[in-house]
């Protein structure tokens, strides 16, 4: 919910993880804004539509495999969940 005093936007059912800088045929790289690991169930929102997938297998941005994204700094590459225009993605954790 959208909080106007706090000039933030908070939800006990989601949170804001990352947005999509770039892709290439299969994967997506994302600029993280808050931390998020393998095996968390997250949503990619485009503007097309939302998919709600698990993570099964995150690299950084070198394509090494790592097993977490720590947070604001970091890039990572995802899989993509389904062929998907990527442009303006955004990338949330489903709590």
């Amino acid at each position: 919910m959208l909080n106007y005093l706090k000039g933030s936007s908070s939800s006990d059912k989601q949170i804001f993880v990352g947005e999509a800088i770039g892709s290439d045929d299969s994967q997506i790289l994302i600029n993280v804004k808050n931390p998020f690991q393998v095996g968390d169930k997250l949503e990619l929102i485009t503007p097309e539509r939302d998919f709600t997938f698990v993570l099964e297998d995150l690299l950084d941005e070198e394509k090494i495999a790592v097993s977490e994204a720590r947070g604001s700094g970091y890039k990572v590459w995802i899989d993509l969940p389904k062929k998907v225009n990527c442009k303006n993605a955004l990338l949330v954790k489903c709590l």
